[in-house]
C-alpha cells in the first residue's frame, strides 16, 4: 500500500492549477505523458515546411513569440493551452525545442485536418471548405486540389493579413484522404451552397416601457421622452433584400447592395422569393406609415428605432446566389461599411448546422468584428447581431456561426399577444456552446411578431393581416427577435453619440451597453443561462433615467503582459440601486475547432466595503463572494444589489494574453476592453495593489509580507498603514507606516519568537486615508516543530515496485 504523506508546512506548495493540454480538433492530450506515435506525421512541402505545435511553459508572453521568431519559426495561431500552430522546417523546430521554455514540439498530424461532418459521405460533395496556409504561393494548393478532382468555386482570404486563406471546392468524396496529405491545408469542412434564413407591442417590451409585463400603445410618445429614436444612425439589414417602396420603410433606405444572382431591380431589392427581409427591417426601423392599428391600439410596421437609416443587401436571395456570398463572408460587412452603416441584423445561418461550434466561419465572424473591411488601410470595427436559431429547445443548439465569441446572438421569447412577455420560446436555440461558453447573448420577442410584408407577396412572412391593406403580417422565429436587438444596438449608438462628440461606440461597448440593460424573466432570477442568456433585452438604466449615473471606458486602455491589472475607483451615488459593471472584449481570433475558443482571459473583480466580487459569479439576487474566475467567456458581470458602500474599486486583470487582440498596434500579445458601469462615478482613489508573504513558516521565525499601494487616477493624499489584533506571541512591525506618495511598497513584519501558538495565524492589515480604511488579512501557518520524519511504507526493505 502506498501512503500519501502531506506536505509539511514548512515546505513550498506546487502549482497544481495550470492546465497543460494541448486541445486541437476536438481532441485534448498531454504530450508529454501519451502516447502520440501512431499518429501520422506531418507532410511537408518541396523545401522542408509543414505545420507543426510548439507548446510552451505557459503563461505566454511575447518574449516566447520573439524567440520562436528568431528561431526561424513562423507563429499562425494560438491553441489552448499555451500552444502554437506554427509553419517551419525541420532546422527551425530544433532550434524552437532548444528554447528553455518549450514545453514540446511537434507535428500537426494529417488526422485532424477533417472535419467530422464529412465522415461517411460519398459521391461529388458541393461545397468543401479547405482552410489553408499561404505560404505565398496560394496556386500550389489550388493546382493540387485541383489535380484531386476538385473544382473550384472561389478563393479568398480569410484575414486581413493574409497568413490563410479559404477555397470553396466541389470534390469527389473519396479524395478528402488526399486533401488531408497536402502540407498547407489546416482544416476542411462541409459548407452547404443554400443559404437558410434562419410591430409596436414588441417596441415596448425591448425598451423595458411595460408596466406589470403588459405593454401599452404610446410608443413615438416614449421615445420622444427619451429623446432616442435612431436618428442619424446607419444600420445594415443583410437579408433576402427589402420591398424599397413600402410605405414604412421607403424614407429609411439609405443604400443597398445587390449580390450576383440577386439583381432584382435596385440595389438592396427583394424578388418574389423574398419577404423575410421586409419583415426584418421594419422590426427594426419601419415607421408605421400604413397607420394601422390592431384591436389593442398598437400601430402595425412600426420598428424599434423608425427615425434610423437602412443599409440593404440580399446575399440570402436564394437559388442562383453563391453561398457564401461571392468574396466570401467578409465581404457583408465591407458592403456595409463602404455604404456608411456600422453593423449589420443577420437573421440567417452559414448553413453549416447546430452545435457546429468554433470552425471557419466562427473564427471569420471574430475579426470582421475587430476588422470588417480586410480591404480597407485601415481597421473598421463591425457589430453582427445574429439570430440564435430555431433548433430548440435542446441544449447546445445554436445554428452557425452564433457560437463566434465577439458577435451578438440573440434568442426569441413570446410577444404580448403570444403569451407571457417572459417566456423563452420552445424553437429559439439554446446554448451552451460546444465549449461550455454561455450562449445566447440575450433574448427578445420573436413569437406573434407584426411587421412590414413584402406588398406583392413571397415566400416568407406573407400572409396579410386582414384589414391591413397587405402592407402587414406575422411571423415568427428568432429572426424577427435580432432585429429587436438590432433596434436597440442603433438607439444605443444615437445616445453615446449624444455624449462622445459624435463618435461611435465600439461592438465590444454596443454588446455591453445591452447586457447592462437586459431584465429577468419570471422569477426576477438576475443568473444569466443557457436559455436567455443574460436576460431579456432592454436599455440601460441610464438610457432610460438621466439623473443614473454611468462610467465607462471604450478600448482606449490597454493589456499588455499577463498579471498588468487595470484599476478604476467610482463613487456609487445612489445607494437603493445596484452597482452594474459589465466586461467585455473583443477577443482574438481562435484556432478552428479550438476547445476552449477564448484566446486572450481578462478578470473582472470589484471591491465594496471591503468584499471581493468575482465577474460571473452571480446568484439569483446578484453577485456573491468567492467562486472561481471565468475562464471560457469574453463577457463578465458584477451585479451587487444595493450599495454596501458609498465607494468601489474595480479591476480589469490580464490572467492569460497569448493573443493579438489589438491587430495592428502594439505587439502580438495585448487586449483592450469596453467597461460600463451603471449607477457610479469616476473618482480617485488608492487600493491595495499587491499583497506577498509565505503561506508557512517554522517558528521562532519572521513572517515577512510586502504591500504594495496604488494610486487610482491621480490619488495625492498619504496612506498610513496597521495592523489590528494579533494572537498571543506575535509582535507586529509596519516600515514605513505612514506613506506620503504613491505608489509606494512597505514591508510588514510578524515574529512569532514570542512563544506564539501554531497553527493558522490571521492578522488584519489596515490602510488609512482621509477617512476611508481597506483591510487585508495577512495569513500564513505557524509550525512549532519540525515535521515527523518521513517513513517508508513502500517497498520494505530489500523489495522493489515495478510501476
Amino acid at each position: 500500500m502506498l501512503s500519501l504523506l502531506l506536505v509539511p508546512p514548512c515546505h513550498a506548495q506546487p502549482d497544481v492549477n495550470h492546465r497543460v493540454e494541448v486541445h486541437v480538433a476536438g481532441r485534448a492530450f498531454d504530450p508529454t505523458r501519451d502516447d502520440l506515435s501512431r499518429l501520422t506525421p506531418a507532410t511537408q512541402t518541396a523545401a522542408g515546411l509543414g505545420l507543426r505545435i510548439v507548446q510552451l511553459r505557459g503563461p505566454v508572453q511575447q518574449r516566447h513569440l520573439d524567440a520562436l521568431a528568431a528561431a526561424g519559426v513562423r507563429v499562425l495561431q494560438y491553441y489552448p493551452h499555451d500552444s502554437y500552430l506554427v509553419w517551419a522546417d525541420a532546422t527551425a523546430l530544433q532550434r524552437a525545442a532548444a528554447m528553455p521554455d518549450a514545453r514540446w514540439v511537434g507535428d500537426f498530424s494529417p488526422e485532424w485536418k477533417q472535419s467530422p461532418e464529412l465522415f461517411g459521405r460519398r459521391g461529388l460533395i458541393n461545397q468543401v471548405l479547405v482552410h489553408y496556409v499561404n505560404d505565398g504561393q496560394p496556386d500550389v494548393v489550388l493546382d493540387a486540389l485541383a489535380a484531386l478532382g476538385g473544382q473550384l468555386v472561389q478563393d479568398y482570404r480569410a484575414q486581413r493579413d493574409g497568413r490563410f486563406r479559404e477555397a470553396l471546392f466541389r470534390v469527389p468524396a473519396e479524395r478528402l484522404a488526399s486533401i488531408a496529405e497536402l502540407p498547407q491545408v489546416l482544416w476542411f469542412g462541409y459548407q452547404s451552397p443554400t443559404a437558410l434564413r434562419d410591430d409596436e407591442m414588441s417596441d415596448q417590451i425591448v425598451v423595458g416601457n411595460v408596466g406589470q409585463s403588459i405593454p401599452q400603445p404610446g410608443y413615438l410618445a416614449y421615445l420622444k421622452l427619451i429623446g432616442l429614436d435612431g436618428s442619424g444612425v446607419r444600420w445594415s439589414v443583410t437579408d433576402d433584400g427589402v420591398d424599397l417602396e413600402h410605405p414604412d420603410l421607403v424614407t429609411r433606405i439609405s443604400g443597398g447592395f445587390s449580390y450576383p444572382g440577386c439583381n432584382n431591380g435596385a440595389p438592396g431589392s427583394d424578388g418574389p422569393s423574398g419577404g423575410h427581409g421586409s419583415h426584418v427591417a421594419g422590426i427594426l426601423a419601419g415607421t408605421g406609415a400604413g397607420a394601422f392599428t390592431d384591436g389593442l391600439g398598437f400601430t402595425y410596421g412600426l420598428g424599434v428605432a423608425p427615425g434610423a437609416e437602412l443599409f440593404v443587401q440580399n446575399p440570402v436571395c436564394g437559388p442562383g446566389a453563391s453561398w457564401p456570398p461571392t468574396g466570401g463572408w467578409s465581404v457583408i460587412s465591407a458592403n456595409a461599411l463602404n455604404g456608411g452603416a456600422m453593423g449589420t441584423n443577420a437573421s440567417w445561418t452559414t448553413s453549416e448546422g447546430a452545435r457546429h461550434g468554433y470552425q471557419a466561419s466562427e473564427r471569420l465572424f471574430d475579426q470582421l468584428v475587430r476588422d470588417g473591411n480586410l480591404d480597407s488601410s485601415v481597421s473598421e470595427s463591425f457589430t453582427f447581431i445574429f439570430s440564435a436559431g430555431n433548433s430548440g429547445p435542446g441544449p447546445a443548439t445554436l445554428t452557425s456561426p452564433k457560437e463566434a465569441k465577439n458577435v451578438i446572438s440573440v434568442g426569441a421569447t413570446l410577444n404580448f399577444r403570444a403569451g407571457q412577455i417572459d417566456q423563452v420560446d420552445g424553437y429559439s436555440s439554446r446554448g451552451p456552446g460546444v465549449d461550455g461558453r454561455l450562449l445566447p447573448t440575450l433574448v427578445a420577442p420573436g413569437t406573434g411578431i407584426a411587421s412590414t410584408r413584402r406588398r406583392a407577396g413571397g415566400l416568407y412572412c406573407n400572409a396579410p393581416i386582414p384589414e391591413t391593406d397587405g402592407l402587414y403580417a406575422y411571423c415568427l422565429g428568432t429572426s424577427m427577435a435580432a432585429p429587436h436587438v438590432s433596434g436597440l444596438a442603433v438607439l444605443l449608438t444615437q445616445w453615446w453619440r449624444d455624449r462622445h462628440q459624435g463618435s461611435n461606440p465600439s461592438p465590444a461597448m454596443l454588446k455591453a451597453l445591452l447586457i447592462s440593460g437586459t431584465n429577468p424573466l419570471s422569477g426576477g432570477d438576475l443568473r444569466p443561462d443557457n436559455s436567455k442568456g443574460w436576460g431579456l433585452a432592454g436599455l440601460a438604466a441610464p438610457v432610460l433615467d438621466p439623473t443614473i449615473s454611468w462610467a465607462a471606458v471604450d478600448q482606449t486602455r490597454v493589456l499588455d503582459d499577463v498579471g498588468d491589472t487595470h484599476r478604476f475607483a467610482v463613487q456609487v451615488l445612489d445607494p437603493a440601486l445596484p452597482l452594474q459593471v459589465t466586461l467585455v472584449w473583443t477577443d482574438a481570433p481562435g484556432a478552428i475547432s479550438a476547445n476552449p475558443a477564448l484566446v486572450n482571459d481578462l478578470d473582472l473583480e470589484v471591491e465594496s466595503a471591503d468584499m471581493q466580487y468575482l465577474g460571473n459569479v452571480l446568484g439569483a439576487s446578484g453577485s456573491e463572494l468567492g467562486g472561481t474566475a471565468d475562464r471560457l467567456n469574453n463577457i463578465e458581470r458584477v451585479l451587487i444589489p444595493g450599495s454596501q458602500s458609498e465607494t468601489a474599486i474595480i479591476r480589469v486583470r490580464a490572467h492569460a494574453l497569448p493573443g493579438d487582440g489589438v491587430p495592428g498596434s502594439g505587439d502580438e500579445t495585448d487586449q483592450d476592453y469596453a467597461l460600463f458601469c451603471s449607477n457610479c462615478s469616476w473618482i480617485t482613489d488608492f487600493d491595495i495593489a499587491a499583497l506577498s508573504g509565505p503561506a508557512a513558516i517554522c517558528a521562532p521565525a519572521e513572517a515577512l509580507f510586502e504591500v504594495e499601494l496604488a494610486a487610482i487616477d491621480g490619488y495625492a493624499e498619504s496612506v498610513e498603514l496597521s495592523v489590528g489584533n494579533t494572537p498571543a506571541g506575535v509582535t507586529p512591525s509596519v516600515s514605513p507606516s505612514l506613506i506620503a506618495t504613491l505608489p509606494a511598497t512597505a514591508q510588514i513584519t510578524l515574529d512569532t519568537s514570542g512563544g506564539a501558538t501554531s497553527g493558522s495565524i490571521a492578522v488584519p492589515l489596515l490602510a488609512t486615508s482621509i477617512g476611508q480604511v481597506r483591510e487585508r488579512i495577512l495569513q500564513f501557518e505557524l509550525a512549532t516543530q519540525p515535521a515527523a520524519p518521513v517513513e517508508l511504507m513502500v517497498p520494505v526493505d530489500g523489495n522493489t515496485v515495478a510501476t
